[in-house]
């Protein structure tokens, strides 16, 4: 049931992330919908998933699931893959928002406000603001 308290969470802030309009209504109606319609593989599945549990139930799908999910925890190779993927990924992160930090500034410098209320405005020091805009300015 937590599973369905976070779905609940997720789609309903704001009550308008689903379509129509009413999310809350929408979820409701979605997840009666997926408890009479899905078949008990489903429902151990979603169980499954929810919990965190290590232990599984008698279910082959889900033993056979658990058993290829401990092989990938315990792969070193795809463990070292993941943090060099994820290490590239925060990387990339981090060099759109520098992007994004220098084209704002840039834009309010263009609008017409002064070095100093820029460099107010983005908590950076003014010479770094007016390092920018002589490179912008060449």
């Amino acid at each position: 049931m937590e599973l369905v308290k976070r779905f609940m969470r997720y789609y309903t802030i704001g009550g308008g992330g689903l379509p129509g309009g009413n999310g809350e209504r929408w979820a409701r109606k979605f997840l009666l919908y997926v408890y009479l319609e899905t078949s008990g593989h489903v429902k151990r599945f979603l169980h499954f998933l929810d919990s965190a549990a290590d232990s599984v139930s008698d279910d082959e799908l889900l033993v056979k699931m658990n058993l290829e999910l401990e092989k990938v925890r315990n792969n070193e190779e795809w463990r070292r893959e993941y943090m060099t993927l994820l290490m590239e990924l925060n990387e990339r992160e981090a060099r759109g928002l520098e992007r994004g930090r220098r084209e704002a500034i840039i834009k309010m410098l263009k609008n017409g406000l002064t070095p100093e209320q820029v460099s107010k405005i983005m908590e950076i020091p003014l010479e770094a603001i007016e390092k920018l805009s002589t490179q912008e300015t060449t």
